[in-house]
């Protein structure tokens, strides 16, 4: 059998990935592919190898949790798939019943994934997705539910965050303000990263999900080149047919926007403390406390403070007018602060 094969270099963390399936991949590469077969810069620790393997299988087939295995969290994700999560000491579970299961030894730094019939966008936001999450974290590289957009693209330019529940107009609000000069790194997948001190943030370059409201908010969108999502009522566009930008630099992150209710009017900011932004953001994106501060749950909560603590927090309500937003977030900023 022909397997496929990938390779990835991603800040340091070097991945390999070999599937039975072509069209299992292909969300990846969507996602990380500008890192194929790229020269690590070492800026996460060095050389770190992880590997995962998709392989066909038979539901009856799944390796069943160890008894040992705790169940963390079971429920739907967006776009509509039901995932079972079990946590044990190094080891991860993931199981999309009757589609795909995927085991992670964080000891030896590989994934073993099962796939019986899974559509690959389900693979890809179930398994594969949080998989390489999980070994981005093992080299201190954090994923953050939140927009990410730059001022400009020179290397550690000053970084805005974006942060929200599913559905509070992240991907909205960070369009408006690309189609305005700022560089988007990404609508949802920030990567925060520490180093000398400093918390440097990436997006990860996967495609914006645009809902049709966002079109018929920023007419521009209809320029560019799109194809229809999973979901219905969405389009994806690339990244980089959005803003001549370039995702996967490393930025310094000085701002954070807070997103609250839309506003009737005005666009309305009111600045929010440390212990105020740190709290939602850590209640958006860590899933179960650790107290241990050397657990993974205790390395992010850091690294997230870390973040907050180089940044200000602003709580923003969107207003109807979004062609003036850039201006206001610019008034805003101090970049030199």
């Amino acid at each position: 059998m022909n397997r496929t094969v990938r390779n990835y270099t991603i800040h340091g963390m070097n991945l390999s990935v070999e599937a039975d399936c072509p069209s299992w991949v292909v969300g990846l590469d969507a996602s990380i592919g500008r890192f194929v077969g790229k020269p690590t810069d070492g800026d996460a620790g060095g050389n770190e190898f992880f590997s995962l393997i998709a392989r066909r299988a038979r539901p009856e087939t799944f390796p069943p949790p160890a008894a040992d295995l705790k169940e963390l969290w079971r429920g739907v994700l967006p776009g509509g798939v039901y995932a079972v999560h079990h946590v044990g000491v190094g080891v991860r579970r993931i199981e999309l019943p009757g589609k795909a299961a995927l085991w992670m030894d964080l000891k030896r730094r590989c994934a073993d994934l099962h796939v019986a019939n899974c559509p690959p966008w389900q693979l890809l936001a179930g398994c594969i997705g949080p998989a390489l999450w999980e070994f981005l974290s093992q080299t201190g590289q954090y994923v953050v539910h939140a927009a990410c957009l730059t001022a400009d693209g020179r290397d550690d330019s000053p970084a805005i965050l974006i942060a929200g529940v599913s559905g509070s107009g992240k991907t909205t609000t960070a369009l408006a303000l690309a189609g305005a000069g700022f560089g988007l790194q990404t609508d949802d997948a920030s990567v925060l990263v520490g180093r000398d001190g400093q918390i440097r943030v990436w997006g990860l370059p996967r495609p914006c999900k645009v809902h049709e409201k966002t079109f018929a908010l920023l007419d521009w969108l209809e320029r560019l080149e799109s194809r229809p999502a999973v979901t219905q009522g969405e389009r994806l566009i690339d990244i980089d047919k959005i803003a001549p930008t370039r995702p996967g630099r490393k930025a310094v992150p000085r701002m954070i926007l807070l997103l609250g209710p839309r506003s009737d009017g005005e666009h309305e900011f009111s600045q929010v403390d440390s212990l105020t932004a740190l709290t939602e953001l850590a209640d958006q994106n860590i899933r179960v406390r650790d107290a241990r501060a050397e657990g993974p749950a205790g390395r992010m909560f850091a690294a997230l403070a870390e973040c907050v603590r180089q940044c200000r927090a602003y709580r923003l309500s969107v207003g109807a007018e979004l062609s003036n937003l850039a201006d206001r977030v610019r008034a805003l900023a101090d970049w030199e602060g």
